[in-house]
C-alpha cells in the first residue's frame, strides 16, 4: 500500500513538472489572458456595486408574455447577453403558483427531514427504473424514469435550502446562509 501510495506521488509530481515544462514557452500569454480575465471581472463587479447603488436590479427582468410574443425590448436583450440570466415572471399561473407555495407550507409542517427522505427515495426509484426501462427498450420509459429523478431532486432542492439557510450559528444564521447554501448548490451540481 506505501509503495503504490509512492508511485502515485512520484507520478502526480512527475506530471506537474511536465506540465510546468510544456506551459513555460506560454507563460506570458498565460499571464496575460489570466490578467485580462481578471480586469474583466474587476469590471463586472464594478458594475454590478454600481446598479446596486442606483437601486436597480443586478438580474434583468421579463414577462413570459414578451418572450411568447417576440417583444422582448433590445435593451432587455443585452443586459441578458451581458449577465447570462433573467428573471421571467409570468410563466405559470397565479392559482398554480399559490398551490406550489402552499406544498412548501406542507414540506414545513411535516419537516424537512421528511422532504429529504422523499426525495432520496424518489430519485433512487427513479434510478432503478432505468434497469427495467432498459429491458424494456421504449424511450417513454426512459422519460418517465427522468421525471421521477427530477421530482426527487425538486424535493430534495426545496427541503434542503431552507433546511441549510437556518443551520450555522445560533447567533446569526442569516450572516452565513447565503454562503452556505451556494456551496450546497456548487456541491450539488458537481454530484
Amino acid at each position: 500500500m506505501a509503495v503504490a501510495q509512492l508511485d502515485l506521488n512520484q507520478n502526480v509530481s512527475n506530471q506537474i513538472v511536465a506540465l510546468k515544462r510544456k506551459l513555460a514557452p506560454r507563460r506570458e500569454a498565460l499571464k496575460r489572458a489570466y490578467e485580462e480575465a481578471r480586469d474583466h471581472i474587476r469590471r463586472a463587479v464594478d458594475s454590478i456595486r454600481g446598479e446596486v447603488d442606483a437601486g436597480r436590479g443586478v438580474v434583468p427582468e421579463l414577462t413570459y408574455r414578451d418572450v411568447q410574443n417576440n417583444t422582448v425590448p433590445e435593451a432587455i436583450r443585452q443586459q441578458i447577453r451581458a449577465t447570462g440570466c433573467a428573471v421571467v415572471r409570468g410563466v405559470f399561473r397565479a392559482d398554480l403558483a399559490r398551490e406550489w407555495f402552499a406544498e412548501v407550507g406542507v414540506m414545513r409542517r411535516l419537516g424537512y427531514k421528511a422532504g429529504i427522505v422523499t426525495g432520496l427515495l424518489l430519485y433512487g426509484l427513479g434510478t432503478f427504473l432505468f434497469w427495467p426501462a432498459a429491458v424494456v427498450g421504449k424511450y417513454g420509459f426512459f422519460l418517465f424514469s427522468l421525471f421521477v429523478i427530477a421530482s426527487g431532486l425538486s424535493f430534495l432542492e426545496t427541503a434542503s435550502n431552507p433546511f441549510i439557510a437556518q443551520s450555522g450559528r445560533p447567533a446569526s444564521p442569516a450572516e452565513s446562509s447565503p454562503c452556505r447554501r451556494q456551496i450546497a448548490q456548487v456541491r450539488l451540481e458537481s454530484g
